[in-house]
C-alpha cells in the first residue's frame, strides 16, 4: 500500500478570524497539561504558552504545546526579548503561532517571520525529525514546509511609544494576523500620561488596527461584552484570551471570603 505523506494539522484560527468569527482560548502562565487539556475539552480554539513573563522551562512549554495540539487547539508561544534562542525548540515541539511582545518597528516583525517561516518567506531551521515533523516519519519535506508556512499565526504586542510612531508600517506587514495592546507598559513608555489620555491613544491605535483589517487580541475575565462600534466596519473576528491564573485567583478569593464571613 502506498504511504500517504503526513500533513500538519490545519491551523484554523486564522481562517476563523478572517471569516469574522471570534476565537477563544487561554494564556498559560504556569505549567499544567491538565488545564490545557480542560481548555480543549470545553472547546477553546487556542492555548498561549507565556514564555515572556514566566519562568517556564522549554520542556514544560513543549509539553503544553503537545497537549494543546492533541486536543485540537492551536498552540501559540508568547515570546519577549532575546527570543531567538528558544524559537527553534518551540517550533520543533509543534508551536503553530507566535505572539511577539515589545514590537517597536516593522523590522521586529520581519525578524520574527525570518525565524519561524521557511523559504521563500524566511530562514527557519529545517528540522523535520522533531515532533512538528512527525519525527521524520512519512513526510514530504517540501509539502511540510509549505504547510508550516501557511499555518503560522503571528500576533504582535504594541506596548512601546516607538511602535506608535511606526504603527502603520508594522500593521501593513502581510504576515501579521492580530494585534494586542499592553496598556501598562505603553503608559510607562509614554512617560505615565493620565488614564484619560492613554485611553485616547489606545482608541486611536485600535482604529488604525481595524483600518488595516487585522484582528485585536483582548483579555477577558468573564462574560464578553459586545464589541464597541467604531468608525470602521469589522469584517474579522477577535482573539479572546482568558488567563486560568486570574480565573483561579478570582474564584478562590470569592470562596475564601464567603467562608470567612461571619454568619449574619
Amino acid at each position: 500500500m502506498e504511504q500517504v505523506p503526513a500533513r500538519i494539522r490545519a491551523n484554523t484560527i486564522a481562517r476563523k478570524l478572517k471569516a469574522g468569527e471570534d476565537c477563544f482560548g487561554v494564556c498559560m502562565r504556569f505549567a499544567s497539561d491538565a488545564v490545557v487539556e480542560i481548555a480543549g475539552t470545553v472547546g477553546c480554539d487556542f492555548a498561549i504558552v507565556d514564555m515572556e513573563h514566566e519562568a517556564l522551562g522549554l520542556a514544560a512549554a513543549a509539553s503544553m504545546i503537545r497537549t494543546a495540539d492533541l486536543c485540537g487547539m492551536t498552540p501559540i508561544a508568547r515570546v519577549g526579548r532575546r527570543y531567538e534562542t528558544i524559537v527553534d525548540p518551540l517550533l520543533s515541539a509543534g508551536a503553530q503561532g507566535f505572539c511577539l511582545a515589545r514590537v517597536r518597528t516593522r523590522q521586529d516583525v520581519e525578524r520574527l517571520v525570518e525565524a519561524v517561516m521557511y523559504h521563500p518567506l524566511g530562514n527557519r531551521t529545517v528540522y523535520g525529525i522533531g515532533r512538528s515533523g512527525f519525527y521524520g516519519h512519512g513526510i514530504d519535506e517540501d509539502q511540510w514546509a509549505a504547510d508550516a508556512n501557511d499555518g503560522m499565526y503571528i500576533e504582535i504586542v504594541i506596548e512601546e511609544a516607538e511602535a506608535l510612531e511606526n504603527l502603520d508600517a508594522i500593521l501593513s506587514h502581510p504576515r501579521v494576523n492580530a494585534v494586542q495592546f499592553g496598556p501598562k507598559d505603553l503608559r510607562q513608555s509614554l512617560g505615565m500620561p493620565p488614564a484619560e489620555r492613554l485611553a485616547e491613544i489606545l482608541g486611536d491605535a485600535a482604529r488604525r488596527v481595524e483600518a488595516h483589517g487585522l484582528s485585536i487580541s483582548r483579555s477577558i475575565a468573564g462574560p464578553v461584552a459586545p464589541r464597541a462600534s467604531g468608525s470602521v466596519p469589522r469584517n474579522v473576528g477577535d482573539m479572546l484570551v482568558a488567563a486560568p491564573t486570574g480565573l483561579l485567583v478570582g474564584a478562590l478569593s470569592k470562596m475564601a471570603q464567603s467562608i470567612r464571613q461571619p454568619a449574619a
